[in-house]
């Protein structure tokens, strides 16, 4: 066991190292991201961006400043280092006044952009405070730990200086029994800050009432009105860990996809808590014409936990739509990221009936799956696809050993990597087909990981047999992996 053990860590640190040397040694920057868009705002500027096409960039630098750069050796005023976000907010700028902006990528390596993005421009404009009158309200509140509660004000609002906990009042509505409130504060994710944060004392199996205090105000001096509109109601949630747990690590948003004209399903990486009203939670606008939105009728959880369908307005058809999730937790409290992990691009097709005896697209290649602390990463490379009728890739999932699978999850044309986060009890198959525009699907793809029992995995051994040995530990780290294609098994260790 001692030999063992010493070859792992041996092998560990070796690959730390190799891992820096290529850092080291990469000087090729990233492309700089496409499509900069800048919305005015109040002495401030919200700006988005697509991702850049490199997958290696690690974050994103904003420039800009009063004067265009539309010349070689021309720089910008002032630069911000906004780490890896699809999405920022510019403040403290004046108002009527035309503000130009750029953006750049950059890598692990430090290697940037050689190139500033197309520049957008925008000019924030002043809002009077005055013509403000409308009290704020709220909105909702929710338990997403036992010890914790999300409420959501229907805008920006103003905390107290002084011991803000104390606008917040918690009870049972037929007994009056308190639940104190230890703490309030902004929720960090949100940069509009309309969602505050309660710690409380550990709640119980019931209905709370919340009540908020006139201390709170809006950014126009206007008070919170007492009556209905200053409080919410709430299940107080026994059982689930707060975030301050072993688990730290906040859910994302795989893939989002138009199942109709109406519908649309998004998978998150694991089991998620949705209260109600959960529509209000889901925010869709037209990629390339932010100001356009898409309403969010309904919000449902399917029983795996992680799959969520929302129903819409009618979708258009062809038009690239972006869905951004906010002030969603898994089930240990850790809330989704405001940045690129919480946002998901889909389109809705031209509907084509499935045509009779037609061929579907080639199958994928190279499928291989990767796990680390029970994330499954798959990659494959792409169809031949020589028809050029290929409509999407669909990865399926099953747990009884490929006997019966999900409905699948439908993935664009050009992505060829799909990600899940797996339960470490359970073993899985999956499935991975092409489908074309006419409704046509491939036989498909299958590989399994295998975290639990492993049926036929090798025997670890001790001794000289080393290797062997050393096989036993990768297959420890990284999963039990098998792959096949057509009826012919290759395993993989």
């Amino acid at each position: 066991m001692n030999k063992i053990f010493s070859i792992g860590v041996t092998l560990t640190i070796f690959a730390l190292l190799v891992t820096s040397a290529f850092a080291a040694g990469d000087t090729i920057a990233p492309e700089s991201p496409d499509n900069v868009i800048a919305i005015a705002g109040d002495s401030k500027v919200f700006l988005t961006w697509d991702a850049s096409t490199d997958t290696d960039a690690t974050g994103y630098k904003i420039y800009y400043g009063k004067t265009s750069v539309t010349k070689a050796g021309q720089t910008y005023d002032s630069t911000l280092d906004v780490k890896k976000v699809l999405t920022y907010t510019i403040s403290n700028l004046q108002n009527g006044t035309t503000y130009y902006f750029a953006v750049t990528a950059y890598d692990a390596a430090g290697n940037e952009s050689e190139n500033y993005s197309f520049e957008a421009n925008s000019k924030p404009s002043a809002v009077s405070a005055q013509t403000d009158t409308v009290a704020p309200t709220v909105t909702s509140a929710e338990a997403i730990s036992g010890t914790l509660v999300r409420v959501i004000f229907s805008e920006t609002i103003v905390l107290p200086e002084k011991n803000p906990e104390k606008a917040f009042t918690i009870e049972t509505p037929e007994t009056q029994q308190p639940l104190e409130v230890i703490s309030a504060e902004f929720d960090p994710e949100d940069l509009e800050e309309k969602t505050v944060l309660l710690t409380t004392k550990t709640q119980e199996d019931t209905e709370y009432l919340l009540t908020v205090g006139i201390s709170i105000e809006d950014t126009a001096g206007n008070l919170i009105e007492s009556g209905e509109s200053d409080t919410a109601s709430f299940s107080g949630v026994v059982g689930i860990v707060p975030a301050t747990s072993t688990d730290t690590v906040a859910p994302e948003i795989i893939d989002a996809d138009s199942v109709s004209g109406t519908e649309i399903t998004v998978m998150f990486s694991e089991k998620i808590v949705l209260a109600e009203n959960a529509e209000n939670l889901f925010t869709i606008i037209e990629k390339n014409n932010p100001s356009v939105s898409l309403a969010v009728v309904s919000a449902s959880l399917l029983a795996d936990g992680q799959t969520v369908t929302l129903s819409t307005a009618e979708q258009k058809i062809d038009t690239e739509y972006r869905l951004s999730a906010s002030n969603i937790t898994d089930l240990a409290g850790n809330l989704i990221a405001s940045d690129f992990t919480g946002t998901a691009d889909f389109m809705r097709e031209a509907d084509v009936a499935p045509t009779e005896n037609a061929q579907a697209p080639e199958e994928i290649t190279n499928l291989t799956t990767k796990v680390a602390e029970n994330v499954m990463e798959m990659t494959w490379t792409a169809s031949d696809n020589s028809a050029g009728d290929l409509a999407n890739y669909v990865v399926y999932v099953s747990t009884d050993d490929g006997k019966t699978y999900d409905s699948g999850t439908l993935l664009a044309p050009d992505v060829t990597r799909f990600t899940l986060k797996l339960d470490s009890t359970k073993n899985y198959t999956f499935k991975v087909t092409t489908r074309n525009n006419a409704g046509n699907e491939s036989s498909g793809v299958t590989t399994g990981v295998c975290l639990a029992a492993c049926p036929g995995a090798p025997v670890p051994v001790t001794g000289p047999a080393g290797m062997l040995g050393l096989l036993a530990i990768f297959s420890g780290l990284i999963g039990w992996v098998f792959v096949k294609r057509k009826g012919y098994g290759v395993v993989r260790y």
